[in-house]
């Protein structure tokens, strides 16, 4: 759930028209009962209810996953050790 979250706000799939809460429920609509990982059919399945949910085609969404180049990764860098 978290991995197919994160991948649907990198890929700017997240607005007012399909919220994170959203995407949350699609995964459980999609998902196994008792999984926690979905085939690659099931998450085309995931993509084909965003696209419905956002109002635009499925090949649209496949395109901004496709585009958004995997997992961003931010956050604190910590600063360069040198010993001295």
């Amino acid at each position: 759930g978290k991995a197919f979250s994160k991948m649907a706000r990198d890929a700017q799939l997240v607005d007012k028209a399909c919220s994170s809460t959203d995407i949350d429920l699609i995964f459980a609509k999609i998902k196994p009962k008792g999984e926690r990982k979905v085939t690659v059919e099931q998450f085309d399945d995931g993509l084909a209810e965003i696209a419905a949910r956002k109002g635009v085609e499925y090949d649209a969404v496949v395109g901004l996953v496709a585009a958004s180049g995997g997992p961003q990764f931010v956050g604190t860098k910590g600063d360069t050790f040198v010993a001295t």
